[in-house]
């Protein structure tokens, strides 16, 4: 939880009044380069004391109880502080011991984003992509309560980027908490995802992933074999903020959705919900505001 958050660096300011409540679960916090992502996260971790505001994780301080949240947490900085001068897997072996990791899941998540090759290499030889890889790897085979990830996928190839969204959702299942800062787009994103866009220093936008798609007219109820008559028979038109017409049924476009989801369900109406893009959101949300900034 952060709240009424504010963080100067002499005269400059880094986060305005942000405040968030993560949620259990996914967690996406998403802008720019200087958009105040990466100060939040130091904060969240306890690196960086903020200016003034409110922040809880486990229901500790960051700042004062650092050493007793990273029992339970794992952090992966934009600049992780990583030895250069020993191998990836003598750093494995002692970071396993260190955060009650499973060398085993190491060594699989490697050999999926397929830099298990280079393990045996100083790290200092890694190129930044390798990297990059590698610090995910060693952060998910911790066994840890909350995964706090800052860029996970700067300097990686989309097919990567895929892998390692996988791996996320592997550790949702085990009903494990994440909250990842990006500048990057990505894909599969659950209904229930806690989504908060910044720019600037402050958060523009926030709530649930299925919330926000609906508000922005971005989701959108898909019928098949119902004309736009059939359908007035139980959804009012009030109901409807835009509705297209194609060969195989309808697809309805409305900030009431959770309304005609009801009305569906309850005469047996068979639907899909779609949901767009994350990139398509990040656009119209911060992309328009930098727009009307300048």
């Amino acid at each position: 939880m952060v709240e009424n958050l504010y963080k100067n660096f002499g005269r400059t300011t880094a986060l305005k009044n942000v405040s968030i409540i993560f949620r259990r679960g996914f967690n996406i916090v998403m802008g720019p380069n200087a958009s105040g992502k990466s100060t939040l996260i130091r904060i969240l971790a306890g690196v960086l004391k903020p200016s003034s505001g409110r922040v809880r994780v486990f229901g500790y301080d960051p700042w004062i109880s650092r050493r007793v949240l990273m029992e339970r947490v794992s952090v992966i900085y934009d600049v992780n502080p990583i030895p250069m001068d020993v191998s990836g897997y003598s750093l494995a072996k002692f970071y396993s011991r260190m955060k009650d990791g499973d060398l085993d899941r190491f060594m699989e998540i490697c050999r999926r984003l397929k830099i298990d090759e280079f393990l045996y290499r100083d790290i200092r030889t890694y190129s930044k992509g390798t990297l990059n890889k590698y610090s995910l790897s060693l952060i998910l085979m911790c066994n840890s309560d909350l995964y706090i990830l800052d860029e996970p996928f700067s300097n990686i190839d989309r097919e990567s980027i895929l892998v390692v969204v996988d791996l996320l959702h592997e550790e949702l299942d085990k009903g494990k908490s994440i909250i990842v800062a990006s500048h990057i787009p990505f894909q599969k994103i659950p209904p229930e995802s806690n989504i908060v866009f910044m720019y600037n220093g402050e958060v523009v936008e926030k709530g649930l992933f299925r919330e926000l798609s609906y508000k922005y007219s971005l989701a959108s109820i898909r019928i098949k074999n119902m004309v736009y008559d059939e359908l007035n028979k139980y959804v009012p038109v009030k109901l409807l903020d835009k509705i297209c017409i194609g060969g195989e049924g309808l697809e309805i476009f409305s900030r009431h959705a959770d309304n005609i989801i009801r009305i569906l369900e309850k005469n047996g109406i068979k639907y899909a919900e779609i949901y767009p893009d994350l990139g398509e959101m990040y656009l119209k949300i911060v992309l328009k505001r930098i727009m009307l900034s300048r």
